[in-house]
């Protein structure tokens, strides 16, 4: 029986318009198709993805397939995808992006030859019409094996750096022996999971080739303001925890997690904008999604009072009340003089 080296794990939802490039490019490969396996979680997808999945599975014998009873969202498909994986390493792959060919090979090989727990690389941004838009980010050195700590510690801005779960083949049982799993039901389900697999990471390697293309999908859910309060509110939840991991942490590297903790304060502090464009249903629905976010660890470094808007929500909400219309009545102008064909 041959060993599988990799695990490649697709969770998909609603991308039927993108999913065979996906598989095209994980099937455009230079290692027998025996050495890996595709796990392809469906998250009750509700157009034809299913149907796409299913006849590659007929063409491909390493492609399986899992199906949820329920919609869970990303960082569950990639718990069931890790669950049911076999291979000595994983990638996890966004279903709407896609991958370069043949690097299976030489991926696996500087996994294996080091002995690497993380092997992480650059990305390129592109649009549906395959522009090459810009970097996704662009880390512009390979390093040695060094730990995930000292990546994080290289002098070059942290947005930049390739933290997304997607930008790393891990291997399967440093995962599973540091009990890494993705919170589920949530969006920007990755962030503090990142975190913690690279402050827990004792070898790791980043090469600078472009491996992976982020598509810049205007049509996903991440870019829809339907969801807007709904991901707000699990946004600041994730810079929360990420706060609070950072805090835990500082007896690791005080300077590294003090320069990260201000970064996500940073972050976190901007998001108080976002409310203003938000009807009044939309903020009672925001503010009733984040009184029960424990804020004591964030608050001691809220040394300007820049998180009242989610300590004294009646201040916030009735202001942004009164200038709500005028600032919604800005932004429709706004779409009409740069989006005149769409309808309102």
């Amino acid at each position: 029986m041959v060993k599988v080296r990799l695990s490649v794990i697709i969770p998909f939802y609603n991308v039927e318009k993108y999913i065979a490039e996906c598989l095209d490019s994980v099937y455009a490969q230079d290692i027998p198709e025996s050495e890996y396996e595709v796990i392809c979680v469906n998250d009750c997808s509700p157009d034809n993805s299913r149907e796409i999945v299913l006849e590659y599975q007929k063409k491909h014998a390493n492609l399986i397939l899992i199906e949820h009873e329920t919609n869970k969202m990303l960082g569950a498909g990639r718990n069931t995808g890790l669950r049911a994986a076999q291979g000595d390493y994983v990638w996890f792959i966004d279903s709407d992006d896609y991958i370069e060919k043949n690097v299976f090979g030489k991926l696996l090989e500087k996994m294996e030859k080091q002995d690497l727990e993380i092997l992480s690389f650059n990305a390129q941004r592109v649009t549906d019409e395959y522009v090459y838009s810009d970097y996704f980010f662009f880390f512009p050195t390979n390093t040695e094996v060094i730990t995930g700590i000292d990546f994080l510690k290289i002098d070059f801005p942290f947005w930049k750096k390739p933290v997304t779960a997607w930008s790393k083949i891990y291997s399967r049982n440093f995962l599973i022996e540091n009990k890494v799993n993705y919170p589920e039901g949530v969006f920007f389900e990755d962030e503090v999971t990142n975190l913690k697999t690279l402050f827990i990471c004792l070898r790791f390697q980043f090469i600078t080739d472009i491996i992976y293309f982020y598509r810049s999908n205007v049509t996903s859910i991440m870019n829809s303001n339907v969801f807007g309060a709904k991901k707000l509110i699990h946004r600041i939840i994730q810079f929360n925890s990420s706060i609070v991991f950072l805090d835990e942490m500082k007896n690791r590297d005080i300077e590294l997690t003090s320069t990260l903790i201000k970064y996500f304060c940073n972050l976190l502090a901007k998001q108080r904008k976002t409310i203003l464009f938000f009807s009044i249903n939309d903020k009672r629905f925001f503010y009733k999604g984040i009184e029960n976010i424990k804020l004591d660890t964030l608050l001691k470094y809220d040394n300007k009072r820049r998180y009242s808007f989610l300590l004294y929500p009646k201040l916030t909400f009735y202001s942004s009340n009164l200038i709500f219309p005028t600032l919604n009545q800005l932004r429709k102008i706004k779409r009409k003089i740069f989006n005149p064909n769409e309808e309102y």
